[in-house]
């Protein structure tokens, strides 16, 4: 039973310190997203490994640009595909 209770208690600390990070306006790394056309398509948190920058050709269709920013959330990111 303490393991469960152990993990469950990690898990929720966890949880709220990131909830907190975010309503605080803490900066974190984002990465933008951008189709083919350069329209931004959404934004999640950027990879542990990836580092500030870009645009970066990542792939196809809604995911084909990436650009990763520090900022409190994606509503930072450019609504276009910003130029190399």
């Amino acid at each position: 039973m303490w393991p469960k209770l152990s993990l469950v208690l990690v898990l929720f600390l966890f949880a709220t310190n990131s909830a907190l990070a975010q309503a605080s306006g803490q900066k974190a790394l984002i990465t933008c997203w951008y189709n083919e056309s350069g329209a931004y398509t959404g934004s999640d948190t950027a990879a542990p490994d990836a580092r500030a920058g870009g645009p970066f050709k990542s792939g196809q269709g809604d995911y084909a640009w990436s650009y990763n920013i520090a900022a409190p959330n994606g509503q930072s990111c450019p609504k276009t595909k910003p130029a190399k």
